[in-house]
């Protein structure tokens, strides 16, 4: 929510600026105009005088007419300023409400897919738990019964560390905890940690990752996430069998750190590409797979953007993988 907040004002703070911008330049187009039809006035004053028979009177009289179309012309000036001046007002309160609108919706539709998220399990849990309670389930169906109510609670506290940490990550005070690294040799790590876990479940690695160290400050704890949650989501949406590629280089020309993870497997619907890094959205369409909450990539951007880094899910024609994660991090200079 902090992200959508904070991209609205800024949205709202750039309509601000072009605004004043172009009310300034409006005033001051009319204000130049106003000048210039008043010096015309008074040159085409001036060139009708017969100066050898020019009298004091006639002097007095034409001061006082240039005097009075100098009043009107300021007066008329002030009032187009003013109208101007509501209408930038109007405006802006136009937009002010609209933004405050599509907030208020965006914070309504996040809480009532927390709600759903968390009404399932909760409401399966205490139809199982009542009905053994009740001692209507016979003995033979009592482990089938408790192994789901396992299994509902264990995705219900995995709903509840996602918020958690989405919603940890959105705070104000969120702060990284930078330490000095070798980037090469972190992945290279995380990687060796899961090829067993992902071996047994089927899946086969495709690594590149270079064998010269890179240092750089990173969140150690943070940019595990990241990665957790990418591969995290290769394993709940595609099939045993799934290859994972994994790599890493050094841009050296823009100084920075690519890392790319992807999967050949089944891809991503083409309506979810453009959405994937928002709350929910991949949700959305797991809450008819029962495959997590749609927060992981929400969480992944977070902590990449925390990092000055980017990401971006990469366009089918980038990549002849199914599904291509690039993170791009900056690195300081004097990096190596």
């Amino acid at each position: 929510m902090k992200n959508i907040k904070k991209f609205k004002e800024r949205n709202l703070f750039l309509q601000l600026i072009i605004s004043y911008v172009a009310f300034l330049l409006l005033v001051g187009v009319v204000f130049v105009a106003a000048v210039q039809i008043f010096v015309h006035i008074e040159d085409r004053l001036y060139e009708g005088i017969d100066y050898d028979h020019f009298t004091n009177a006639q002097a007095q009289a034409m001061q006082a007419h240039l005097d009075e179309m100098f009043a009107i012309t300021l007066v008329i000036v002030l009032v187009i300023f003013v109208l101007l001046a509501l209408v930038f007002a109007m405006y802006m309160g136009f937009h002010i409400r609209k933004e405050e609108t599509a907030l208020v919706a965006a914070r309504q539709k996040m809480l009532t897919d927390i709600s759903h998220d968390l009404k399932t399990p909760i409401t399966v849990i205490q139809g199982y738990s009542k009905a053994i309670v009740d001692g209507v389930i016979p003995e033979e169906n009592m482990d089938k019964y408790l192994n789901t109510i396992y299994q509902k609670s264990n995705h219900l506290a995995d709903l509840i560390n996602s918020f958690y940490e989405y919603s940890r990550l959105e705070h104000p005070d969120f702060e990284l905890t930078m330490e000095p690294g070798d980037l090469s040799e972190y992945l290279r790590e995380y990687v060796a940690g899961k090829y067993q876990e992902l071996e047994l479940a089927g899946y086969t690695l495709d690594v590149d990752i270079p064998e010269r160290p890179i240092y750089l400050s990173f969140d150690h704890v943070e940019l595990r996430r990241v990665f957790e949650n990418i591969i995290s989501n290769t394993t709940k949406h595609n099939p045993s069998g799934t290859m994972i590629y994994v790599s890493m280089e050094f841009v050296r020309d823009r100084h920075q750190v690519r890392i790319r993870l992807g999967d050949d497997g089944e891809g991503i619907a083409e309506h979810l590409r453009a959405h994937v890094f928002e709350p929910f959205v991949v949700g959305d369409e797991s809450r008819n797979s029962k495959h997590g909450t749609g927060l992981g990539m929400s969480v992944a951007r977070r902590v990449v953007e925390a990092h000055g880094g980017t990401i971006r899910l990469l366009e089918e024609t980038e990549t002849s993988w199914s599904t291509m994660y690039e993170i791009i991090l900056p690195m300081n200079r004097g990096s190596v």
